[in-house]
């Protein structure tokens, strides 16, 4: 994906109907950013560190690509984005919650995220903790009082980010990558792994972003498999560039895999990207092609692939 847009001098402003895939990309990223920026506590909230360790990870510089997912989505069934921006920013706060957690010593002992030193190496695990357990109570707060939402709707969000953090999801997806990963030997073992780590949060954006534009029926489950797709193509994806990026280029540690089953050592190099992009075009496959709204939502789907193969790129 290109380069974060700078924010936009006029942060209510919405795409223009009929605007190209970019500008509505554009405005949806400005709208994230700043709310982002408003749901942060200021440094000088006490206690200090743990607002500043907050801040720290809530506000590096990301993607935003999950939060994009629920915006660009509701947008998709004609429903006003904005009224999905407090849940987009929620599934932010557990994102960065969750990478927070991950890169502790005790799970993937990384050192570089996003380009800058990971939290604990700045705020120390203790704190790191402790903000992490902060940003996901505080998005359940954030969508619990999104007075944009019906009551029924704010519900179901939580229930389905409640869902994707849990049992079935990015915890369980953690603790079998740390310790049951290396006994899988099979694809279909590996990318169970991936449903639950990856997948489950990318699930829950596309069907948030769906359910706050009212959907209910079958169409919310389409949904819920795009987001699924998604998500599995991006873990399988970052495997590779773990392999061939460097750590400049992907703004994390890189050759971190260790012994860890993936896609790759067990399908190799070449086998593992024909099957990330067999689910970037199913997930593409079940657009339909005569709904112009959906064109923002194909286009960040295109941009992300694009984006995440350069990364792969680099070293072959």
């Amino acid at each position: 994906m290109r380069q974060i847009a700078e924010r936009l001098e006029d942060s209510t402003a919405r795409p223009a109907k009929g605007g190209t895939p970019d500008e509505f990309i554009d405005v949806f990223l400005g709208r994230i950013e700043d709310r982002l920026g408003e749901f942060a506590p200021s440094e000088s909230r006490l206690p200090e560190r743990l607002s500043k360790s907050v801040r720290y990870s809530l506000l590096s510089p990301g993607k935003r690509t999950r939060a994009l997912l629920t915006l660009l989505t509701t947008h998709y069934w004609d429903a006003d984005p904005e009224h999905a921006i407090v849940p987009a920013c929620a599934i932010e706060m557990v994102h960065a919650a969750s990478l927070a957690l991950d890169d502790l010593p005790v799970m993937d002992d990384a050192s570089l995220r996003r380009g800058r030193p990971t939290s604990h190496r700045i705020f120390g695990d203790d704190t790191v903790i402790l903000s992490a357990v902060a940003l996901m109570n505080d998005a359940f707060g954030h969508v619990a009082r999104c007075d944009a939402l019906p009551e029924r709707s704010r519900l179901d969000i939580v229930d389905y980010l409640s869902c994707a953090i849990g049992l079935d999801g990015l915890v369980a997806g953690q603790e079998m990558d740390l310790h049951t990963a290396t006994q899988a030997s099979l694809p279909e073992e590996v990318e169970l792994i991936h449903a639950r780590k990856t997948g489950a949060l990318f699930a829950a954006c596309t069907k948030i972003g769906a359910r706050v534009a009212g959907l209910t029926d079958s169409r919310l489950d389409d949904m819920d498999e795009f987001g699924m797709c998604l998500g599995l193509a991006f873990q399988t994806y970052d495997d590779l560039a773990d392999v061939h990026s460097d750590e400049e280029t992907a703004g994390k540690d890189v050759n971190n895999d260790g012994n860890k089953p993936t896609l790759v050592s067990i399908l190799g190099p070449e086998e593992a990207e024909r099957v990330a992009d067999r689910h970037i075009e199913r997930a593409l496959g079940m657009f339909n092609p005569g709904h112009n709204e959906g064109a923002p939502l194909v286009a960040f789907v295109h941009y992300l692939t694009d984006a995440l193969k350069k990364r792969i790129d680099v070293k072959r």
